[in-house]
This record gives C-alpha cells, sequence and structure tokens, in this order.
C-alpha cells in the first residue's frame, strides 16, 4: 500500500546476486541487530559484500559478546541468537567475505554493542583509528583466547549456583 517492495526470504548470496540483476549495486545496506540471526552468517556477508558498490557502506550493529559475557549479561543471549560477535570476529568475517572495517564504536543498545561500518575490501575508504583502537583492546582483553572463555564460563555457573543456594534456603525457612 505505501508503495514499498517487500522480499520474505533469507538474504544470503543467492538473494544477493538476484537483488544485483533487479536493483543493481548499493551505495549502503544498513544491518541493525539481524546479523546474530542468520545461521548462515557467512553467506550474508559475501552478499552483501556481492552488493555493495566499491565506494559502498555496511553499517551494522550487532550485541557485543565481549560485554555481554565479560560483564556476566548472558541472560541477554536469546535463544533466537545463532552467533554472538566481538569486533575481532567481525572484523575476521569481513576480511573472509571481502569486506574492510573502517570505523567502530561501542554504543549503549542492548547492555552494549557494536557500531561497524565497512567497505570493500580494495575499497579507498581508508580505516580509522576508531576502529583501529577497539580491535586493539579486544586483543588487549584476550578474546581470541581460551582463557578468556573459561573465565566467563564461571559466571553464569556462579550464578546459577547462587540461585539454587538461594532457593534451598527460601524451601527449607519458608516451609
Amino acid at each position: 500500500k505505501m508503495g514499498l517492495t517487500v522480499i520474505h526470504d533469507f538474504f544470503d548470496e543467492r538473494l544477493a546476486a538476484s537483488l544485483l540483476k533487479s536493483k543493481g549495486p548499493f551505495d549502503l545496506i544498513v544491518a541493525l541487530n539481524v546479523l546474530a540471526h542468520f545461521p548462515t552468517f557467512m553467506s550474508a556477508f559475501k552478499g552483501i559484500r556481492t552488493l555493495l558498490t566499491p565506494r559502498g557502506i555496511l553499517h551494522l550493529e550487532v550485541a557485543d559478546a565481549t560485554e555481554t559475557l565479560a560483564n556476566g549479561r548472558f541472560d541477554t543471549i536469546y535463544h533466537e541468537h545463532v552467533c554472538n560477535y566481538t569486533l575481532t570476529s567481525i572484523d575476521a568475517v569481513l576480511r573472509l567475505a571481502g569486506l574492510r572495517g573502517i570505523h567502530a564504536e561501542k554504543i549503549d543498545t542492548q547492555g552494549g554493542s557494536l557500531r561497524v561500518l565497512a567497505t570493500c575490501e580494495d575499497g579507498d575508504l581508508e580505516t580509522r583509528e576508531t576502529y583501529r583502537t577497539l580491535l586493539d583492546r579486544d586483543q588487549a582483553g584476550g578474546v581470541n583466547t581460551k582463557d578468556f572463555y573459561l573465565a566467563v564460563r564461571a559466571k553464569p555457573e556462579a550464578s546459577i549456583s547462587s540461585l539454587s543456594a538461594a532457593y534451598a534456603d527460601f524451601c527449607r525457612d519458608g516451609a
């Protein structure tokens, strides 16, 4: 009714190729809090690369797994989220898809999220210091190490143990 074209399909390389034929390349693709829902996220990122013009921009926002995990906010990991991202993992996925990060910032959405701008790997847009700084902070925090995730695992285990003890106390005292 509003004159909008709505496509009821999952976004992947196949759909991107179809869109490229029918609509041509895109200067801007916006993906706000959707990429955690893609079981075939690599195909989605490659599809984005297919559609972007050489100077095109991908604007994506995702919950920051570093914030989520480091602060014990495991209850914000929704059942429909197939994956969670750190800037380190986004950087790796972008590179595999032929894209390159050019800006990143932390934002408050969903208890801590990442806003990332990316472009084509061979594009002439420069990578800003904001991207490098946050990527370095990820690396310094050890998000690419096993020890980081072993430490994170202890947080939900401690919460479960605490809740179980509180429930046991309640049942004993309240009975």
